[in-house]
């Protein structure tokens, strides 16, 4: 995927994660069908464009002009949606625009499905990615019954905090299920008190997007936690379910990973006849996202824009190996069992 302004890294990093989700794209293939969408016409619907695009992104006969042909068709939609893209020089978060995505997606869904009988599936995108946590919140007072909510939503946001004895990614979301909340307003004592709140798993989705909080904003501007988190191609939750007695095993695969570098302003590196700057150049402060990705074949690729090289999965969990200055910092994992 070419990158010509210098600042698509970010959206090409999650399109590209996107398309290398199986039940992703056999849904989009097999459910969505562009005769069957007649809300506002093929021609600004997100899925449909999506579609085409998978198809073409996993096309022996692809090129990089339909690649890009097909990618700009989603990006207009996805402007028309509301989404800014930003100035040439304006990097952006991936994170957030996967989380935009996905909620254009779900908003495209809920449309079709309103006006249509198309999908077998009617709750598709809450089958996919809708993780629905179970929080239970309780005062040492024992004044009150506990506090307990159910969120869903289409990712977890791990926080990083204190570094953890192994750095493992269990142990993040370990710390993750179990935090405490200060200044907590108790109804029972009347008190502000520190409260811990337990957390686990209501329903699981089949693709899980974990997102390690390494951004931090202050007066002083953005700073990034580059530590290590260790983690492997196979992720168990089991440990976190609300009922481990009667819930099926919560086990899941890598599949992708969005990984950043932090950048500096720099100027283009333009060829002798005044190209454009090469794949990996930063232009801005925001820094370069690249994608790690296991393909049909269940081997693995780093896709640097349109750059893409072999690589083994150890590189996957760890880019720095082959990358320096890359740290993982969003995960996708497709359930297992």
């Amino acid at each position: 995927m070419t990158n010509s302004s210098g600042v698509e890294c970010y959206r090409h990093s999650v399109i590209q994660c996107l398309l290398h989700l199986p039940k992703f794209g056999n849904w989009l293939v097999q459910d969505h069908l562009p005769e069957g969408c007649s809300v506002d016409g093929v021609r600004n619907c997100i899925l449909c464009h999506l579609r085409t695009l998978y198809t073409v992104y996993w096309s022996e006969s692809r090129s990089q002009v339909s690649v890009r042909k097909a990618l700009n068709l989603v990006y207009n939609a996805l402007k028309n949606l509301g989404w800014a893209a930003g100035g040439e020089f304006e990097q952006q978060d991936a994170d957030e625009f996967l989380t935009f995505l996905l909620g254009a997606i779900a908003l495209r869904v809920d449309e079709i499905r309103d006006v249509l009988d198309q999908y077998r599936n009617k709750d598709v995108m809450n089958l996919l990615f809708g993780i629905q946590l179970r929080s239970f919140l309780h005062c040492k007072c024992k004044k009150t019954a506990p506090s307990i909510t159910l969120d869903t939503d289409r990712s977890i946001r791990v926080g990083l905090g204190k570094a953890r004895a192994k750095g493992t990614l269990h142990e993040y979301v370990k710390a993750h299920m179990s935090d405490d909340i200060d200044d907590y307003q108790c109804d029972g004592c009347h008190k502000r008190v520190r409260v811990t709140r337990q957390s686990t798993i209501h329903e699981a989705p089949e693709v899980l997007i974990l997102s390690l909080r390494r951004f931090a904003t202050s007066g002083s501007g953005t700073r990034k936690d580059d530590r290590r988190v260790r983690f492997t191609q196979w992720l168990d939750l089991g440990a976190h379910v609300t009922h481990p007695a009667t819930q099926r095993p919560l086990k899941y695969r890598l599949v992708a990973t969005i990984n950043h570098r932090a950048g500096r302003i720099t100027e283009p590196r333009r060829g002798a006849r005044g190209g454009s700057r090469q794949s990996g150049d930063s232009l801005n402060a925001g820094g370069h996202y690249i994608t790690a990705a296991r393909g049909w074949n269940g081997k693995w690729s780093m896709l640097d824009d349109e750059r893409v090289t072999s690589i083994e999965s150890d590189v996957a969990a760890w880019p720095e190996k082959s990358r320096p200055g890359f740290t993982p910092y969003v995960l996708l994992y497709t359930r297992v069992a």
